[in-house]
């Protein structure tokens, strides 16, 4: 199983990169401003862009309906910024009216979101043609942020903000939502989560 990505144009590419830089430099100048210094890395400019993956977001008045990532609104892209061959920050940008509105680039470390990337290939990979498209989806009310690997036939989810580093299948990924949404006082009476299955038992082999 394969998990792929957007592939950016070089119109777009350049576009995107060009407003990261800008608030790269916005935020080393302010940086330096705060210690009356250099900041660190602050010659390191941004100068690619890689994995491009849509955002959807899920509200939490959506989970305790019950609904699940399908319901979700897509809102931005996220990628991940290499200045140089040096990894810099994951990147996350809203998308407005037209793909190349690139707006107000927010940036944060992109050391866990590589590694998780690197986790979720090595889950997936077999010897199957099946591919999977790379998206993110987020639940803000309840701080989840979750990378999601989606085709027509099957779901699978991998929580970016705890130590559990399993792919869950869609099914699990709505009750532990719901769980997590009763224990954070949003709702109540939520099942508990299951213990999800191996990769085999998912039905990923090849028809």
């Amino acid at each position: 199983m394969k998990l792929t990505h957007r592939r950016l144009d070089p119109i777009d590419n350049a576009t995107l990169v060009g407003a990261v830089r800008q608030r790269w430099r916005m935020g080393r100048a302010r940086a330096a401003n705060e210690n009356h210094s250099a900041a660190p890395g602050s010659s390191m400019q941004p100068a690619s862009a890689s994995w491009a993956h849509p955002v959807f977001v899920l509200g939490v008045n959506q989970v305790l309906e019950g609904q699940g990532p399908e319901a979700a609104s897509e809102v931005g892209l996220r990628v991940l910024v290499d200045p140089d061959g040096h990894l810099a920050a994951a990147a996350e940008v809203a998308v407005q009216g037209v793909p190349r509105a690139f707006m107000k680039p927010q940036l944060s470390s992109g050391v866990r979101l590589r590694r998780a990337l690197a986790d979720v290939e090595s889950q997936l990979a077999d010897d199957s043609a099946v591919t999977v498209e790379l998206r993110a989806l987020r639940v803000p009310s309840l701080y989840v942020d979750a990378l999601w690997a989606h085709n027509d036939a099957l779901d699978l989810f991998y929580l970016l903000e705890t130590d559990d580093n399993r792919l869950l299948e869609r099914d699990e990924f709505v009750t532990y939502l719901r769980q997590l949404a009763a224990s954070s006082g949003f709702g109540s009476d939520a099942p508990s989560l299951a213990q999800p299955g191996s990769l085999s038992s998912r039905g990923l082999e090849p028809a």
